[in-house]
């Protein structure tokens, strides 16, 4: 980081450190320093996808056909623009145009990745959803080939008639191969399949519902998903538990009989289900499904509820396991509603704690859209957790507290970080190199203007101190008669008390106006304030303090001095057509790593002392 107080702290001896580095009047400040580091986000990449939203991304080999290496990600994208469809990028470096790309435009709703028992390589198996029908189809990401400039040639392609596919899963299901397949759900309720993967493909109808639910994909993710045999007609295979509308369906895996095992309805949209380990003691596998309004667990041998939350929240769209958090020998599961909060939740029927929230975090401050266990950052035998959200992105310790959080924006993108909303998280390969597997996001911006990013999922060390502050931005405005100044200041206290921000100019007070906190003090809030100026140079110092009674003076002592005002705004023009001249001078110039402004931008950080 950059710093009118110093730049990095060495890891060992943080109290009472003096530091010197230039200030804005080009002179040496000190300042009594004390603190500690905090993990923040740390981006690696980043790409637009042309003006349609990302829905879904996974990460696959390319020319090396290597199952360990993940260089090409492949997007699923959806909306209004010309690249809809499939998108592929090589991870290495963003680049103006996808070096694959599907072969038509219908929208890609959901994908998944899968190790081809031929030749090893790892390639995807996509959905589209047409205006009536629908298509599965296999890509492979090796070597692959072209049939006019990037458009990619599908190795494999099923069409269905009156089936717009929406969601899908890979299993085991009951045909003769004994090899892994993939099954969809429409939104006309078919349930269907592509068979014989590895050999000669073709589409088969596991079951029709014969209902239309019209599904939306921000309150939808995962609602078809194998399940180990609940019919007892196939051991060692497959059957499918689907989400469909407001109700819950068991179906055969075996595409030949056409068989319903059970319907639960649940009175509200399912936006995913998820088998999990057996829980009810029944010996067979269970189910967690998450909806528009709360929580479930069924039997899944019978659909039978066996508990329900539905106090939360509101559109609960993914839903996956956690780790043991309460040590009573069953996994928690992990989830979150269209606030941002993110809830872990005890599913142990004879624990004292059935049904509890264990823990409560917030990712910001909109839908929750993707949760995926990652790897074990910390060395304790224990997964993280990676999660998406409204313009934020984050990782959980295994305990479900923050490990580190960022924002979905970065260098190569344009829209605002609080505008983009993931949908969908890919676990990648160590692209950087810091020795642990990295993530890739994706979302859009209302529908629109979607976008890749790459984090390291290990994050990276900032040093905080108690009190800190560098930089600052005056946006000048030369258009207007009047010349407005605006003062720009971005706080951000890390234990989230509230902060109050005064800007002293010229010896005057004037209270700086938060915009849309939404109580996030901890991800950092911008304050504002818009003035006029008389010719002359001016000067100014912000005073800044929190709830604790913490409180920081930048600079520290003295004051900036700047803007000078002359008469000229613009030389080109008549000086009597020209109002008053706005330069900008003496102002220290500063660049952040995610900062998309290029004069600088001025970031206080508070802590809390003696906690």
């Amino acid at each position: 980081m950059v710093a009118s107080f110093g730049g990095v702290m060495p890891t060992q001896n943080l109290e009472n450190r003096i530091l010197t580095s230039p200030n804005g009047l080009g002179q040496p400040s000190t300042a009594d320093v004390s603190g500690s580091y905090r993990r923040i986000g740390k981006m690696i990449y980043a790409q637009n996808l042309g003006g349609v939203n990302g829905l879904v991304i996974e990460g696959i080999n390319n020319n090396t056909g290597e199952t360990n290496v993940t260089d090409l990600l492949m997007a699923g994208t959806s909306g209004s623009g010309s690249w809809r469809g499939l998108q592929g990028y090589e991870a290495e470096y963003s680049t103006s145009l996808p070096v694959i790309q599907s072969d038509n435009d219908d929208s890609v709703m959901d994908m998944v990745s899968y190790e081809d028992p031929n030749d090893h390589n790892v390639d995807v198996i996509y959905i589209e959803r047409g205006i009536d029908d629908g298509r599965m189809v296999r890509q492979r990401g090796v070597n692959p080939t072209f049939s006019s400039g990037i458009t990619a040639n599908p190795d494999v392609a099923v069409s269905f008639t009156d089936a717009p596919l929406v969601s899908m899963c890979l299993g085991y299901f009951a045909d003769s191969d004994g090899e892994i397949d993939p099954a969809a759900i429409s939104t006309t309720g078919k349930v269907v399949g592509m068979v014989a993967l590895s050999g000669t493909s073709g589409g088969q109808t596991f079951y029709d519902i014969d209902a239309t639910y019209t599904s939306d994909y921000r309150h939808m993710k995962n609602t078809i998903a194998a399940i180990d045999d609940i019919d007892g007609f196939n051991p060692g295979t497959q059957d499918l538990i689907v989400g469909h509308g407001s109700i819950i369906y068991a179906i055969s895996g075996n595409y030949s009989v056409n068989s319903l095992i059970w319907e639960q309805s649940i009175g509200s949209s399912v936006g995913s289900v998820l088998p999990i380990p057996d829980i009810s003691a029944d010996g067979y596998d269970d189910v967690v499904a998450v909806s528009s309004n709360g929580v479930y667990l069924l039997e899944g041998k019978n659909g039978t509820i066996i508990w329900s939350n539905t106090t939360l929240g509101s559109y609960f769209r993914d839903v996956q396991l956690f780790n043991d958090i309460n040590s009573d020998g069953v996994r928690e599961i992990i989830t979150g509603d269209s606030d941002g909060d993110v809830y872990i939740i005890d599913i142990k029927p004879s624990s004292p704690e059935f049904g509890n929230v264990l823990s409560t975090t917030k990712i910001g401050n909109h839908y929750i859209g993707a949760i995926l266990e990652i790897e074990d950052l910390t060395g304790n035998g224990k997964m993280e957790y990676a999660i998406g959200g409204n313009g934020a992105v984050g990782v959980l310790y295994d305990n479900g507290t923050v490990y580190w959080k960022g924002s979905a924006i970065g260098a190569g993108y344009w829209l605002a970080p609080q505008t983009i909303q993931v949908w969908d998280i890919a676990l990648l390969d160590d692209r950087d190199n810091d020795g642990y597997r990295d993530i890739a996001v994706v979302g859009g911006y209302e529908a629109q203007e979607g976008a890749i990013f790459m984090y390291s999922a290990q994050g990276q060390l900032e040093f905080q101190p108690d009190l800190m502050g560098y930089g600052i931005t005056i946006d000048t405005n030369c258009s207007t008669a009047e010349h407005e100044f605006i003062y720009q200041i971005t706080t951000r206290q890390v234990d989230n008390l509230v902060v109050e921000t005064i800007l002293y100019i010229d010896g005057v007070e004037n209270e700086l106006s938060p915009q849309g906190t939404n109580n996030n003090w901890d991800e950092g809030v911008v304050f504002l304030h818009n003035t006029t100026l008389e010719e002359g140079t001016h000067e100014y110092y912000f005073l800044v303090s929190d709830t604790s009674g913490n409180e920081l003076r930048l600079p520290q002592t003295g004051v900036f001095y700047g803007p000078t005002v002359g008469n000229d705004c613009d030389a080109n023009t008549d000086d009597d057509d020209d109002t008053t001249t706005i330069t900008i001078s003496a102002l220290p110039t500063i660049q952040l790593s995610l900062s998309v402004i290029s004069i600088g931008i001025m970031v206080m950080v508070l802590r809390r002392k003696n906690r």
